[in-house]
């Protein structure tokens, strides 16, 4: 596992109090004892044991999970969304977009957990600087 520095974290384990609870859907990729409702940081635990669990974490990774990697790979996500609706008002295959929006998340959570960012707390913040903003 990559060793922290002072604005870097390492993935946390997987706990809390929905640990062992099951989830309906088990034929999903996911395994069955992640909870049917997540909160951000649920998720955030459930990509982090995705990231260790396949050596990414890991110094010797060919795939180094830095901030700046990740912050690369959100924008490649995002831009995947464009070809849904490139020449088309409407996605081609809407469960493609589903996952390329779900890839955008992931690294998302990612980024935001490396650098000790609370995403939850940064949402409703730029939301209450939103509402407070005139769009005109």
């Amino acid at each position: 596992m990559r060793s922290p520095n002072s604005s870097m974290r390492s993935p946390p384990s997987l706990g809390g109090k929905d640990a062992g609870r099951p989830r309906r859907d088990a034929a999903c990729c996911v395994p069955t004892w992640v909870p049917i409702i997540m909160n951000i940081n649920e998720l955030t635990a459930i990509i982090n044991k995705f990231v260790t669990d396949k050596g990414w974490y890991a110094a010797d990774s060919i795939f180094p999970q830095t901030p700046r990697n990740i912050a690369v790979s959100v924008a490649v996500e995002a831009a995947e969304i464009l070809e849904h609706f490139q020449f088309s008002d409407t996605p081609k295959d809407p469960d493609e977009l589903a996952g390329e929006l779900a890839d955008v998340a992931n690294y998302l959570f990612q980024l935001a957990y490396l650098l000790n960012i609370d995403l939850e707390q940064a949402i409703l913040a730029k939301l209450k600087v939103n509402y407070e903003r005139n769009w005109e």
